[in-house]
């Protein structure tokens, strides 16, 4: 199962109250867990050169094929590249950032996507992240993310649609109006 959305929106609060419900049946992977050094490389929106999309498949594929993959994960401490770790489960929960590539699709069953508002954002950032990496957001991070998601619309790949930071379930009506003469797929 996928859980992607707009960074700092609530996608890793939705994956932990998940994962109370559904453990010991389910484990988790995250994006973040894949970046790909430290200092990170240049910040491009394409290819997002910042994880390592080759491992990120390797793992989806033994996940999906043999319910088991081995990964390198990024540890954020050390800021290196750890050692392979199991991760294993008849339900594997991958959170995080561009979870949802269209490459990527096809390895879940389910597909979430956490809409939160970003003109928030910077609030939330310096909350969470610290005061001092709203610039480096705002900077560099808005501008990559927002490129990605209008070029990709992960949204549309949802089956569900939940309303994350900041957000109302009201407020999705608006942002994901229904196809004329049609329903949702939600």
């Amino acid at each position: 199962m996928a859980v992607d959305g707009w960074g700092c929106g609530g996608k890793t609060s939705l994956a932990e109250g998940l994962l109370n419900r559904l453990e010991p049946a389910a484990t988790y992977m995250g994006m973040d867990e894949f970046f790909s050094a430290y200092p990170f490389p240049p910040l491009d929106p394409f290819p997002l050169q910042h994880l390592r999309w080759d491992e990120i498949r390797t793992a989806l594929e033994g996940l999906r094929g043999q319910g088991m993959a081995r990964p390198r994960l990024f540890d954020w401490n050390t800021r290196a590249i750890g050692a392979p770790t199991e991760i294993r489960g008849p339900v594997v929960l991958v959170e995080g950032l561009f979870s949802m590539r269209p490459d990527l699709r096809a390895f879940y069953d389910l597909r979430i996507w956490v809409q939160s508002r970003t003109e928030t954002r910077p609030l939330r950032v310096a909350r969470r992240d610290g005061p001092d990496t709203v610039e480096f957001w705002a900077r560099e991070w808005d501008a990559r993310e927002a490129a990605v998601f209008a070029r990709e619309r992960p949204w549309e790949a949802a089956d569900i649609v939940v309303a994350g930071a900041e957000t109302r379930v009201s407020d999705l009506g608006r942002l994901f109006p229904r196809p004329e003469g049609g329903s949702h797929r939600l």
